[in-house]
């Protein structure tokens, strides 16, 4: 026997041994626990069900965005860039006693409702002539990007754009993320002559983003999700190739050291990041303005999807603790293994004895493999070992979880999440803290019910909030 051929009988003795292992072990977690087994492959089927069309839309929208986006649309735009820029600017306020600023929410830097002849400014206008003042309406325009710096920097212009106005009572209008931008901006070192300069808030269909690290119960499982991207794309790779005949095992197991390689050390690197940010942003969330007024819309379908999205993430934590469980309770797995594994060796090996008997001497010698790895783990196994039929148990979770990981770091703004799976994050229709909300519902189906900012009964609660302002505000002797 050459080498070449010496090394094609190893590995494949290796791989009988471990497909021998997983199968095992998965017949004896089947006849111990098989309520609980089944139950979970019905778990896995049903979070696979809703990820599938989760990751189809991922890489569509992969596509979308490379293709239109950064192409073909970023050419029409550059041609529509300076009449665009015509909207960034308002007329001249310098005869204004009171300043409004429209702060529109993400993908909406042309929004509606922030131009000039939409109803709100109408309605702002005529409360202006009702009151005896002459009301200013500023239109705040930044990116619309849904990511976090593009949030961090609007809230640091926005600092900037309110400094630029000398008069005295000001107030804010602002859509979705708009929100969170205000909230940012309320926390600036550099505000403190602007928030004595802010009168009131008023918040449109804000979702408050909330991140907290957590202690995952999942043990040496979570390792799992520091490589969940590498598994997926070792799928992609299968899905895409093996039907074209174009799968090479050397270039996928390349390509699966060198991904395997970079996502253990940007998980690393953005789980310090974020923790640091974490401990340094703790006492930010919460609104540091007075009068904040919020408008929510019931069911708004936005916060519903960023909601959904992280509670079926979560749901792969869960999974994964559960399995964890399983293990800290089984004592006789490996024994019960070693000897199915080795039974099923020795038949195996006797079926093919005649007809192929490389094939009869690689399961022999994968009998001995079971034995010596049997042996090494009675006298080195730690308690926190995983069973090689629970690591591989949980691949599928992993994968689905990298899907959903994407999904929610892309939901919410920060793609260093899909590398960061002790980071809980989830969406509040209010800041930290207390502050009155009013819901709203829509009139027919319609109507957007995130777009509170062109909602009838919105308008009319943000017209009757404003003069309600400026009565208290205003001496009576003034009115």
């Amino acid at each position: 026997m050459d080498m070449n051929a010496f090394f094609v009988f190893m590995l494949a003795t290796v791989a009988i041994m471990i497909i021998g292992s997983f199968g095992a072990s998965f017949i004896y977690y089947i006849t111990i626990h098989r309520n609980g087994t089944i139950q979970y492959i019905l778990k896995i089927f049903v979070i696979g069900l809703m990820t599938i069309p989760i990751a189809i839309l991922l890489i569509l929208s992969t596509c979308y965005y490379f293709f239109w986006i950064n192409g073909i649309y970023k050419i029409l735009r550059y041609f529509k860039l300076s009449k665009s820029q015509e909207n960034n600017t308002d007329d001249s306020m310098e005869d204004a006693d009171i300043i409004v600023h429209l702060v529109h929410g993400t993908f909406e830097t042309n929004a509606s409702w922030t131009l000039p002849g939409s109803k709100i400014r109408e309605e702002i206008k005529n409360i202006g002539k009702e009151i005896g003042r002459n009301i200013g309406i500023s239109r705040f325009c930044w990116d619309g990007k849904n990511t976090v710096a593009s949030r961090t920097l609007a809230a640091e212009n926005l600092n900037k754009h309110i400094a630029q106005f000398p008069q005295k009572n000001q107030y804010i209008i602002a859509h979705s993320h708009g929100g969170a931008i205000v909230r940012e901006m309320s926390h600036l070192q550099s505000n403190d002559d602007i928030a004595g300069k802010i009168r009131g808030v008023c918040l449109l269909s804000p979702p408050f983003i909330f991140q907290h690290e957590v202690i995952r119960t999942s043990g040496n499982l979570g390792y799992i999700f520091r490589c969940s991207g590498t598994l997926a794309i070792q799928v992609l790779l299968a899905v895409f190739l093996l039907p074209f005949d174009l799968y090479s095992y050397s270039i996928s197991g390349l390509i699966f050291f060198i991904t395997l390689s970079f996502e253990w050390v940007l998980s690393q690197k953005y789980s310090n990041e974020i923790s640091e940010e974490l401990k340094k942003n703790k006492d930010c969330n919460s609104i540091d303005f007075n009068n904040i007024q919020i408008f929510h819309a019931i069911g708004d379908e936005a916060d519903s999807a960023l909601r959904f999205i992280s509670s079926l993430h979560e749901g792969c934590f869960a999974l994964l603790s559960q399995l964890k469980e399983v293990n800290s309770k089984e004592n006789k797995l490996l024994k019960c293994s070693a000897i199915f594994s080795s039974i099923g060796y020795i038949l195996l090996a006797i079926i093919y004895y005649y007809d192929y008997m490389i094939l009869s001497m690689a399961f022999i010698f994968s009998i001995i493999l079971t034995i010596i790895f049997y042996l090494y783990n009675l006298r080195f196994k730690s308690s926190n070992d995983i069973p090689i039929v629970l690591a591989i148990a949980a691949m599928p979770v992993a994968i689905f979880s990298f899907y959903l990981s994407i999904a929610k770091a892309l939901a919410y703004g920060d793609l260093r999440l899909i590398f960061c799976p002790q980071i809980f994050i989830s969406s509040s229709e209010t800041p930290i803290g207390e502050y009155e909300i009013l819901k709203l519902y829509p009139e027919t189906d319609s109507m957007l019910i995130h777009s509170t900012h062109s909602h009838p009964e919105a308008i009319n609660n943000i017209v009757n909030w404003l003069y309600s302002s400026e009565l208290e505000r205003m001496p009576k002797s003034n009115l």
